[in-house]
């Protein structure tokens, strides 16, 4: 939680492809500034959505990139849509129980 809060408040100038998603997730995009921030909607609203239908339980890096995949495939098959001009890279924090020396593991997904 550290760490993306340094990213996100200590770089202002940079805020604008920086995307904090929930406590634990990030998302890292290069291209159209309106299609940055329509997949970051995207990303929020699986997280909020996970959330409230798991019963407070944090979604994993893993299961966003998976969910967020789907919906950027949606939106391309939509009449008259065009594919979005972005590239997003998401960085996540998940709980690794079976490991007592790293009870945490940072994972990455690219998404086109």
């Amino acid at each position: 939680d550290l760490i993306f809060d340094t990213v996100t408040e200590d770089n202002p100038t940079h805020n604008s492809k920086i995307h904090r998603l929930s406590p634990t997730h990030l998302l890292l995009t290069s291209g159209i500034a309106g299609d940055s921030r329509t997949l970051a909607l995207a990303f929020r609203r699986v997280v909020a959505s996970w959330t409230h239908q798991n019963y407070g339980e944090v979604i994993t890096t893993r299961e966003l990139a998976s969910e967020v995949g789907k919906v950027r495939h949606s939106i391309g098959l939509r009449p008259g849509a065009r594919v979005l001009g972005v590239i997003g890279l998401l960085i996540g924090l998940d709980e690794n129980e079976q490991n007592d020396d790293f009870p945490i593991t940072v994972r990455m997904y690219r998404s086109f």
